[in-house]
């Protein structure tokens, strides 16, 4: 479990605009991950339930034009870095 939890949070850290990454969906297995009992991710959550859970899922982009996408997507690509800290705060408790 520690080595996909590692996974998941490097590829979280990948920039929105530039990458195939789905964040959405790895953030959600992070909160189960959570959900369970991992509290050394609470910065990443805490990040993920201040209201970006409620975005839909990047793999849903086929079903949207282009500028509605980005519009729904802007904040959370908009607020990346607060995550890439959180993700690093966590790593170094992981440690």
């Amino acid at each position: 479990m520690k080595n996909r939890t590692l996974n998941i949070l490097n590829n979280l850290k990948s920039a929105p605009s530039e990458s195939e990454v789905d964040h959405l969906l790895l953030l959600r297995q992070l909160y189960w991950e959570y959900s369970e009992g991992l509290t050394v991710l609470q910065p990443v959550m805490d990040y993920y339930l201040n209201g970006l859970d409620d975005l839909p899922s990047l793999q849903e982009k086929n079903n949207w034009n282009e500028e509605r996408f980005n519009h729904i997507r802007k904040p959370f690509t908009d607020s990346h870095s607060q995550l890439v800290m959180a993700i690093e705060e966590v790593l170094i408790k992981m440690k």
